[in-house]
């Protein structure tokens, strides 16, 4: 058998095109996230990136490029479990976890963002089909663990009668990111704790925990 060959090392040219790609979806990401879209023009993400004009363009095409790329580094980190409420959910321990990630988040942060896919949806063109679609499976992707959680519930007779897996997952998704927002509207982030507390406490009386 031939020996392995070990992994090919990225040329100095590549390895600095992937670098300047990198600082730019990062700096465009946080700008994004703090002040929208609209909010943000291209000149700060140039200075913040410390990257020229020439290569966003390169890179990215355009504004609306360069958004759709910010969104889809946003999906994989999610994949990779990078992100709050990350993981999976296999009982009431976990769905408060999930909670409480994003309250924690909120106070660690001083609620001064939400969710920044939401931010970002928010300042999207109408006609931006591509991208709206793209912040939809990530919404999709960030209930999938809890509707899988709650159907696993169902199927073995411990989720209460006229209780749905999929409303309770919507359900568990649109306080977190109501709460997100009211939050960062507020500074504040105890009226989200205290209602994430009233939702996991509905969600407690539906389901049952395993004997």
């Amino acid at each position: 058998m031939a020996p392995k060959q070990p992994p090919a090392t990225p040329s100095p040219s590549a390895q600095a095109t992937a670098d300047a790609r990198r600082r730019i979806l990062d700096a465009a990401f946080d700008l994004f996230h703090g002040q929208g879209v609209e909010g943000t023009g291209l000149e700060q993400i140039l200075e913040r990136s410390g990257t020229g004009k020439s290569q966003l363009y390169h890179y990215f095409g355009s504004k609306d490029g360069l958004v759709l790329a910010v969104v889809l580094d946003f999906e994989q980190r999610l994949l990779r479990g990078e992100l709050p409420g990350a993981g999976g959910v296999h009982s009431l321990d976990d769905v408060a976890r999930w909670f409480d990630a994003f309250v924690g988040f909120q106070r660690a942060t001083g609620a001064v963002r939400h969710c920044p896919m939401a931010t970002i949806a928010a300042d999207l063109d109408p006609g931006d089909e591509e991208t709206r679609a793209t912040i939809v499976r990530i919404f999709d992707r960030a209930r999938a663990p809890l509707r899988d959680y709650f159907a696993a519930c169902a199927a073995g007779g411990r989720l209460a009668p006229g209780a749905d897996a999929d409303d309770l997952a919507d359900f568990c998704i649109v306080v977190m990111q109501g709460g997100l927002l009211v939050s960062r509207v507020r500074r504040d982030p105890e009226a989200f704790a205290r209602a994430a507390a009233q939702a996991l406490a509905h969600v407690r009386a539906l389901v049952r925990e395993r004997d």
